[in-house]
């Protein structure tokens, strides 16, 4: 997970919940990870926000003792799949063989029809 990842999705949360006027803590656990603590009130569309710039972001809403507000907010990010492993790579696949088949098929029956006459 690429370092600039991380430091734009500390960036971008630190915008959608205005942390600087509300308070809040933001701490990066590893190369993936960001905990918020402290932050008293936050919407589900803030939330969505942040999902919306960031769709490989999980986010976990957990309580916890240390926090003044008795819960933190985990923002993990997901490694992208790779295009090969998704199913739309997997359906175009599949469309791609069955056309081929069709036009095969059509190919050498009208092939041994012309043949044929």
């Amino acid at each position: 997970m690429p370092g600039h990842t991380i430091a734009r999705l500390h960036r971008t949360v630190t915008l959608v919940l205005n942390i600087d006027r509300y308070g809040g803590r933001l701490y990066e656990r590893d190369d993936s990870t960001i905990i918020l603590k402290d932050y008293r009130c936050m919407s589900m569309r803030q939330l969505d926000l942040i999902h919306e710039q960031f769709p490989h972001v999980d986010i976990t809403v957990q309580s916890h003792h240390d926090s003044a507000s008795g819960f933190v907010v985990i923002f993990v990010l997901r490694d992208n799949p790779s295009m090969l492993r998704t199913s739309t790579f997997a359906q175009a696949v599949m469309f791609s063989v069955l056309l081929a088949a069709t036009l095969s098929y059509e190919f050498i029956y009208s092939a041994f029809f012309l043949v044929k006459i």
